[in-house]
């Protein structure tokens, strides 16, 4: 069917669509006013006739216009045909003079063909630029997965170190523990030797005290034994005056013996009437003799008294001398000895409060040590962490790398289909 068939069936079909709908309208209108059949039926012949004519007329003048339109149509159509049967040749453009009644159209279809060829050598230069884009991106992209995959390997080894490197950190913090815990140990037994050096100096000065108390007695004891012994030596020299008196008693008896030897000898002269003289005469003897004896042994006894005094005179003398030398020294010494135990316990005693406050810095810097190595374990933890992570995330850019190599590819095949395709037309 050609385009005129189809113009001159559209026609007819207007023409009979504009009748029927005459006709109904006019039924339509004699129904609602009650006309008599013979009014209705002459109307409508008149209607009909009227349509006729009308119908002639229009088919007249669209004949007319169908004819000149169908010649500028089938010039436009074969121009088509010929675009179509030189491959798409777009810089065969219509002849806008040659036809008035559509001259706008093949102006129209001109400007259209104007943008196709446009638009498709817009295409072409873009695909050609896609296809060195996309060449130019797979190398980079290959280069940047090669370096990803650098980069994870070096990654993957820096975690291997940062994990090596928290476990001796681990190890470190470990130790510093175990040193903390030593230095509150020290700092402990430091606090219990200090406390010992306060109460050795508490006790060294007891001593030394008690000492040059105990001195001070024994020299008051040394002096007031020594001024008894005086007396005592004073008073023993009244066993001298014994034997004074012992010698004195020995001569009395020496010469009352003597006497009452002279008065036995008188009484022997005088016989019997001396003879009771004689008797008191021998009792004088024996009392003398007996006198004798008992003033022999009091010296003997007042000589042993005496030696025995003097030998502990001296003896006491030696005493005193021992409490005043030894004793006394000793005293002293002990009290210096307590001096200098005293002395040396205080600086014992500041030596381990210095002691102390440097072992409590040394466990303030521990525990700061062991905070800040915590801090770098944790730090390092989380860097293995990051690390980690980086890696995998290097991992996944290798894996987009690669879609991303794949949509270059199926964009590398996009261009050449669409260069294929602009290839089509004639530009």
């Amino acid at each position: 069917m050609n385009l005129k068939t189809k113009i001159f069936g559209s026609v007819l079909g207007i023409y009979a669509a504009t009748i029927a709908i005459i006709c109904i309208c006019v039924n339509a209108n004699c129904q609602k006013n009650d006309l008599a059949g013979d009014v209705t039926a002459s109307m409508i012949g008149s209607v009909i006739l009227s349509a006729v004519i009308i119908g002639i007329i229009m088919l007249a003048v669209l004949f007319m216009l169908s004819r000149k339109m169908l010649s500028s149509l089938s010039d436009m159509n074969d121009k088509m045909e010929e675009f179509s049967q030189n491959g798409g040749d777009l810089t065969a453009f219509m002849d806008e003079n040659r036809r008035q009644e559509l001259s706008g159209v093949a102006g129209k279809l001109n400007e259209v063909m104007m943008h196709i060829h446009d638009v498709l050598l817009n295409v072409l230069n873009h695909s050609q630029k896609l296809a060195e884009s996309v060449e130019k991106m797979d190398v980079s992209i290959g280069n940047t997965t090669d370096d990803a995959l650098n980069v994870s390997s070096a990654m993957q080894e820096i975690s291997a170190s940062v994990e090596e490197m928290t476990s001796n950190i681990m190890e470190i913090a470990s130790v510093m523990e175990d040193m903390t815990k030593s230095f509150n140990d020290i700092n402990e037994e430091a606090k219990d030797g200090a406390d010992y050096a306060e109460n050795s100096n508490k006790d060294a000065y007891d001593i030394m005290t008690k000492s040059e108390t105990e001195r001070q007695e024994i020299l008051q004891k040394a002096e007031e034994v020594e001024e008894a012994l005086k007396q005592k030596i004073e008073q023993s020299k009244q066993a001298e005056r014994i034997m004074d008196l012992t010698g004195d008693i020995i001569q009395i008896a020496d010469q009352t013996n003597l006497l009452a030897l002279n008065a036995s000898i008188e009484a022997a002269r005088a016989g019997d009437v001396g003879r009771g003289f004689a008797v008191v005469a021998d009792e004088i003897t024996k009392l003398a003799v007996d006198s004798m004896q008992t003033a022999s042994q009091i010296k003997d006894i007042s000589n042993t008294v005496i030696t025995a005094v003097s030998e502990l005179a001296e003896e006491s003398g030696k005493v005193v001398d021992f409490m005043r030398e030894k004793t006394v020294d000793s005293y002293t010494q002990l009290v210096d000895v307590g001096r200098k135990y005293q002395g040396d316990s205080k600086i014992m005693y500041d030596k381990m409060q210095d002691f102390l406050t440097l072992a409590g810095s040394l466990s303030g810097q521990v525990d700061s040590a062991t905070h800040a190595i915590e801090a770098i374990r944790s730090a390092a933890q989380e860097s293995a962490k990051a690390v980690t992570d980086s890696a995998d995330s290097m991992t996944k850019i290798t894996e987009h790398m690669t879609d991303i190599r794949e949509s270059s590819e199926t964009n590398a095949q996009i261009a050449v289909a669409l260069d294929a395709s602009i290839n089509k037309f004639k530009l």
